[in-house]
C-alpha cells in the first residue's frame, strides 16, 4: 500500500478503494509522458492501460503515426495486445502511467475521486529525458497540477479523454489534440520551427 494511503471508513458505499497495480511504460529514450487518472475497472481486468472496449485511445495514438493496431482492447489474445500496445508506446518514444497510485472511486467516474495519493515519479524522471507531460483529462490534469508539477518541476498539457464517457468528441478531434504528443515525441514543439531541447 503506498504510503499515505487509507482506507476510506467513510465513503459513499460505491466507492471501492482502488490501488494501482499496472506497471509503468517507458524505458531510457522515452522523451514524453502521457498519464491517466487511475485505470477503469475494465483496465485493470485487463492488466494494462485504456482497455475498455470504446475506448479510443488505442484508435487515435497509431493513427498519427500512420499506424493501426492489430488487436482489439477487447482482444481474446489480451498477452498479444499488451505487447503490440507496450511495443509501439517504446518504438516512439512515449512513455505511459497514471497519476494516482490509490484512490477510492466509484466505478471509473474520476469526479468522484477522493483520498488520491500520487505515484513517485522518481525513478521514471531519473531514467528518461521527459520533455513534456499530457494528461488525458481535466481531472489527471488536476491531479497532476496538484500533487506532481512542483515536485517534478514540470507542468502538463490537458488533453481531452478518449473515454467513450466523453463522446462529444469525434475521434477526427481528438487526433487533432494528440498531435501534440506526436510533436513532442518527435523532437517538435509544435510551435513552427520551434523544437523540445
Amino acid at each position: 500500500m503506498p504510503a499515505g494511503y487509507t482506507d476510506c471508513m467513510d465513503c459513499d458505499a460505491k466507492k471501492t478503494s482502488v490501488l494501482h497495480t499496472i506497471a509503468p511504460v517507458w524505458d531510457k529514450d522515452s522523451r514524453v509522458l502521457v498519464l491517466g487518472t487511475m485505470p477503469s475497472p475494465a483496465s485493470r481486468a485487463a492488466g494494462f492501460f485504456y482497455m475498455h472496449p470504446q475506448n479510443r485511445f488505442w484508435k487515435v495514438l497509431p493513427a498519427l503515426f500512420g499506424e493501426s493496431l492489430q488487436f482489439a482492447n477487447n482482444s481474446p489474445d489480451r498477452d498479444g495486445a499488451i505487447r503490440e500496445r507496450r511495443a509501439f508506446l517504446l518504438r516512439h518514444h512515449i512513455a505511459l502511467w497514471d497519476v494516482l497510485a490509490g484512490c477510492d472511486i466509484d466505478g471509473a467516474s474520476d469526479a468522484s475521486i477522493r483520498n488520491a495519493v500520487p505515484n513517485d515519479f522518481t525513478a521514471l524522471f531519473s531514467g528518461a529525458a521527459i520533455r513534456a507531460v499530457f494528461c488525458t483529462g481535466k481531472t489527471a490534469a488536476a491531479l497532476w497540477q496538484k500533487h506532481c508539477a512542483a515536485d517534478y518541476g514540470i507542468q502538463c498539457r490537458c488533453l481531452p479523454s478518449t473515454s467513450p464517457a466523453n463522446a462529444r468528441w469525434s475521434l477526427e478531434a481528438l487526433q487533432g489534440e494528440y498531435a501534440a504528443v506526436k510533436a513532442a515525441a518527435d523532437g517538435v514543439s509544435g510551435k513552427a520551427g520551434a523544437t523540445f531541447p
